[in-house]
């Protein structure tokens, strides 16, 4: 059985387990129901320890009903919240608190940046900048590479346990970057000018990344720096489809 055939068919067992009018004298699927309650809050819980905090009394009935509208969409536990911080932002409740699913996209992304496949540094590839065309070349992102960004000093939040001293909407957003250069996640607040390259730096080709630095004159390869130093750059990669259609 495939992980997506095994995910299906959780999901499908998870409705059973949930149906309305499942046989009440079913002791065993009563038990298997509180189980699988219990597990999914356990899993929510060690991926958004913040926001789980800030939901305080409300995170349980907030878990329930996430399991029940999202179901077990993947086979690994630790995927489970890949849709929590939208489904947060859905929640009428919620609408005067947006930090709280704001902090929950920043708790997302760094989970994710933890699990991320190692990569290896590949310092040889900066080679292909004196050898192809920098139309077909990418930038090949250290692990879990990932963006986001907020009214709110969500980071902040995180790093102080200090809610409340962040609860102001800030003058104008922020945007921080996640990834992991080696065994722990890190995380960085991203200066307003580099904005636009960091939202382009996993699609677009170098060419296009020094054609946006031109037309909003920046200094890219300074950034390019940046990304070098922080090791959230491990290389670069020619893009397999484009140099196959030129050939």
């Amino acid at each position: 059985m495939s992980n997506t055939d095994l995910a299906q068919w959780q999901n499908a067992f998870i409705a059973t387990v949930f149906a309305h009018n499942a046989p009440a004298s079913q002791d065993g699927m009563s038990i298997y129901r509180n189980n699988l309650v219990l597990t999914h809050q356990a899993s929510l819980m060690s991926v958004f320890p913040h926001t789980t905090e800030l939901l305080a009394d409300g995170f349980k009935a907030a878990a329930y009903r996430y399991l029940n509208e999202y179901g077990k969409v993947h086979f690994d536990w630790a995927e489970i919240g890949a849709n929590f911080a939208d489904f947060l932002t859905q929640q009428p409740e919620l609408q005067r608190y947006p930090y709280i699913s704001d902090l929950a996209q920043y708790e997302w992304l760094f989970h994710q940046a933890n699990r991320a496949p190692r990569k290896v540094l590949q310092q040889r590839s900066i080679e292909l900048l004196q050898q192809q065309d920098w139309q077909t070349l990418y930038l090949d992102l250290a692990p879990g590479f990932g963006l986001c960004s907020s009214d709110f000093d969500v980071v902040a939040m995180t790093d102080t346990h200090s809610y409340e001293a962040h609860f102001t909407p800030l003058p104008d957003p922020l945007m921080w970057v996640c990834w992991r250069p080696a065994l722990a996640p890190r995380s960085e607040r991203i200066a307003a000018q580099w904005h636009l390259l960091y939202q382009s730096a996993a699609s677009a080709s170098l060419a296009q990344l020094a054609e946006i630095g031109r037309i909003n004159q920046l200094d890219w390869l300074v950034w390019l720096e940046h990304l070098m130093r922080q090791q959230q750059l491990f290389g670069v990669f020619q893009h397999q489809s484009i140099t196959q259609q030129e050939s």
